[in-house]
């Protein structure tokens, strides 16, 4: 069943023409729409009966009353939240600064709320478990959400484990034709839009790669090549915004609560190894400083 109606509606593109018609009569007048019938909604957006509970069945509702009282729940807390955001354009040329970090705030916090409401932890856990049995774990990102990932590899790093992030388009289209059974790809994508990533997706899924997914409710495709799936706050739009503020925080958050699951599992060893990792760092730091001077001083007494 589709968890959030009126985002679903706003972000989807593969309607017929009725149905656009339809979905554009439910988001302009959508209070309106929670006090009809399926016959008297059909009438009001020129459609057949039948189309609407065609649309219906394509969210995953078994019928108009469903869809109905999803739409009133939805609309409902909408009206009983305290502050709205706007998350595509969260702010406006005349905000003061001020306003900015409030607005930023609320933003952070209420992406991050909506993303431990679509958690699973069952789903979380497995999911590490994965990458910790895993013999090599690729991650496959697009720039929006190349630096989440290298982060999460930075990490892994410190504790002793390798993940190869493919940002690059060949890449990853390298990595997925040498992946095999055994090997972990998690895929990052927001909405998996791209005919390339559902390609890869594809070629992944054919070669027994264990895929794991981190992606939005508006992901129409790629979860059915995914052996685990974690969902993205999805409160953004997949094409107009001034830049990705609640999905970057979501996937952060996310691979945060990956790594520290992974982290438990061998508690003090990995602080140990993470401790050995910055110590032989600083002295290879310190070494490289002094040969520096070295050079420094030997070209001042030439």
């Amino acid at each position: 069943m589709c968890m959030h109606v009126r985002e679903t509606l706003q972000n989807t593109r593969s309607w017929s023409a009725n149905e656009q018609a339809l979905c554009d009569y439910i988001l302009k007048n959508s209070i309106e729409v929670i006090h009809m019938n399926g016959t008297q909604l059909a009438q009001a957006a020129a459609v057949s009966t039948s189309c609407v509970y065609r649309f219906c069945h394509k969210l995953g509702f078994e019928g108009f009353s469903a869809f109905r009282i999803q739409l009133a729940s939805e609309l409902n807390e909408k009206l009983s939240s305290p502050s709205e955001v706007n998350y595509d354009y969260p702010f406006t040329e005349k905000e003061s600064t001020a306003q900015l970090i409030q607005t930023l705030g609320s933003l952070y916090k209420t992406s991050i709320d909506e993303t431990i409401r679509l958690l699973d932890i069952t789903q979380l856990e497995t999911f590490a478990e994965h990458i910790y049995q895993a013999r090599f774990t690729y991650i496959l990102t697009t720039n929006t959400n190349l630096q989440a990932a290298e982060n999460f590899a930075r990490k892994m790093e410190e504790i002793g484990m390798h993940i190869h992030v493919a940002g690059e388009l060949l890449q990853q289209r390298l990595y997925c034709a040498s992946a095999k059974q055994g090997d972990v790809a998690i895929i990052l994508s927001y909405a998996g839009i791209s005919d390339h990533v559902q390609e890869c997706a594809k070629q992944l899924y054919e070669n027994k790669v264990t895929v794991l997914l981190l992606s939005s409710r508006h992901d129409k495709t790629l979860h059915y090549f995914a052996t685990c799936r974690l969902y993205l706050c999805g409160f953004e739009s997949s094409y107009q915004k001034i830049t990705t503020f609640s999905s970057h925080v979501s996937a952060q958050y996310l691979l945060d609560l990956v790594y520290s699951v992974i982290y438990q599992k061998n508690y003090e060893k990995n602080i140990e190894h993470r401790d050995r990792a910055y110590h032989v760092c600083r002295l290879k730091a310190k070494e490289e400083s002094g040969m520096k001077r070295m050079e420094t001083n030997k070209g001042e007494e030439t």
